[in-house]
């Protein structure tokens, strides 16, 4: 089956959707484009978040994340990852808003690290920690 480039486009937009919104059709859509792309893989948790849902894993992680001080009027968002093994690993510390609109995006260098929220508004926020595109942690930090 070939597809042209406009519908291999539009395959693409419906399949990187967040499935809890799309419903079947992003099913479907995945399983045409894989027959595009074969390596394509879409991260539900990810692309959920950014519409409000909260996608928890199946598989628990054995490493615990904490993010300090919260509340917080510091600026600075500290983390830190118990139970990470060295090596390198991408980690990435991502923070959204109270309408899933992402604000945040900070890689950390190792088990511990912090990202600037000094220039976010005070409010409720949502923090998500990914290693290696996988969410290993998360929570709410309240910034004044």
């Amino acid at each position: 089956m070939e597809f042209s480039s406009q519908q291999a486009a539009t395959l693409y937009s419906i399949a990187d959707q967040c499935p809890l919104v799309g419903g079947n059709p992003v099913y479907q859509a995945r399983a045409l484009y894989a027959l595009i792309d074969e390596d394509a893989d879409f991260d539900d948790a990810l692309l959920c978040i950014a519409e409000g849902f909260v996608v928890k894993s199946l598989v628990e992680p054995s490493l615990s994340v904490q993010a300090y001080p919260n509340p917080n009027r510091t600026g600075q968002l500290f983390f830190e990852i118990d139970g990470l093994d060295e090596g390198d690993r991408s980690i990435t510390v991502l923070l959204f808003d109270m309408q899933g609109r992402p604000v945040v995006q900070q890689p950390l260098a190792g088990w511990k690290g912090s990202a600037d929220v000094s220039r976010l508004a005070q409010g409720l926020y949502h923090w998500t920690v990914l290693l290696d595109g996988q969410r290993i942690g998360q929570g709410k930090v309240t910034l004044f």
